[in-house]
């Protein structure tokens, strides 16, 4: 994909304006990757049966007790099988971080192909990623059913902007993936005359403010919502017995994602989102919640977050509940999510 990519940086280069969008698969399980990447970072042998390239998601002490009761109930074969030994765990990790090199290298493709065509000047260049993955830490292996500690929702950005005079500085900023969007309409000086949740991060490259967002919002659909704010992490979860509803203009299920579609009985048509006067779908669907307990974090003083604040700092866990209500608010969220989050609904 990375030598396609440099081959089509090649072929358009003399265009004014183009926009280019690559999607690599890695780094990503199964971990299967060649040598030198695959012994280049343990002395196991990676051929040995024992030893996983495409480990189970779950927890990855014990014998499988720890399975959430809805693991079970969606493989009643999975009892045990995401426990692994210490060993495996680091040759897991091992062969994380050979795919982690191998995409690397690749990627060097890309940005050597910008330096020969002399691209650097006039090119904006973005590279993230959509989640992190557990390689045991918090217990927990791949992205399962577990809460989105920083591990899984911290993902990385890097951004060259050819006006920027921030060029190898770390901003410490609050961003989001939603800013993205709004990002490359500035880059391409595209005027969306409808509004956008995203913050362009333009001025902020070009140094012309320190400010950028309050918040940042994350979570899985259906499931704990969550919120940073820089200095405090909030994992709120939700309340299962509440009727949880997907809002859409298909009858797509989101969870569905390898099943036919096929229309619930319970769907009904109208206004039902407050931002948009535009008929949607409404049907109920099952809440996967990913953590049972409300949990705070100190960002600064604990980035590995190990000590779990709600009880210890009462005011810090107000304030947060309020953030995550007002951010809420702020994105026109389905009442029924306040419901579902037990958050006193906007006025």
């Amino acid at each position: 994909m990375f030598s396609e990519t440099a081959e089509w940086l090649a072929d358009n280069r003399e265009w004014p304006q183009w926009f280019c969008y690559v999607d690599s698969f890695d780094v990503h399980e199964p971990f299967h990757i060649p040598e030198p990447y695959a012994s280049m970072y343990t002395d196991e042998d990676p051929e040995d049966p024992e030893l996983p390239f495409w480990p189970f998601y779950g927890p990855v002490s014990g014998d499988g007790e720890e399975l959430s009761e809805r693991a079970k109930q969606k493989n009643p074969d999975a009892h045990g099988q995401s426990a692994l030994s210490e060993r495996q765990i680091e040759f897991v990790r091992s062969q994380y971080a050979g795919n982690v090199t191998f995409a690397d290298e690749w990627f060097g493709q890309v940005l050597d192909q910008l330096d020969a065509d002399g691209l650097w000047s006039d090119t904006m260049v973005i590279v993230t990623a959509d989640h992190g993955f557990y390689l045991g830490e918090h217990g927990w292996m791949g992205k399962p059913e577990a809460p989105l500690y920083d591990v899984i929702a911290h993902t990385p950005l890097f951004v060259w902007h050819p006006e920027s005079d921030l060029m190898g500085d770390r901003v410490p900023q609050l961003t989001s993936a939603v800013d993205l969007y709004a990002t490359i309409l500035d880059a391409l000086d595209i005027k969306d005359a409808d509004p956008v949740h995203g913050q362009s991060l333009t001025p902020l490259l070009h140094g012309e403010t320190t400010e950028h967002r309050d918040y940042a919002l994350y979570g899985y659909w259906g499931s704990s919502v969550n919120v940073t704010d820089g200095e405090y992490t909030y994992l709120r979860a939700c309340d299962e017995s509440v009727e949880s509803y997907c809002h859409s203009t298909t009858m797509m299920n989101p969870h569905a994602w390898f099943t036919p579609v096929r229309p619930k009985e319970d769907a009904e048509s109208g206004q039902f989102l407050p931002y948009t006067d535009t008929p949607v779908w409404r049907y109920s669907a099952p809440s996967y919640p990913r953590n049972e307990e409300m949990m705070l974090f100190d960002s600064d003083a604990d980035p590995w977050q190990q000590n779990d604040l709600v009880d210890e700092d009462p005011d810090a866990h107000e304030r947060m509940r309020r953030l995550l209500g007002d951010a809420l608010a702020d994105l026109n969220a389905p009442l029924v999510q306040y419901d579902r989050l037990g958050l006193s609904s906007p006025s």
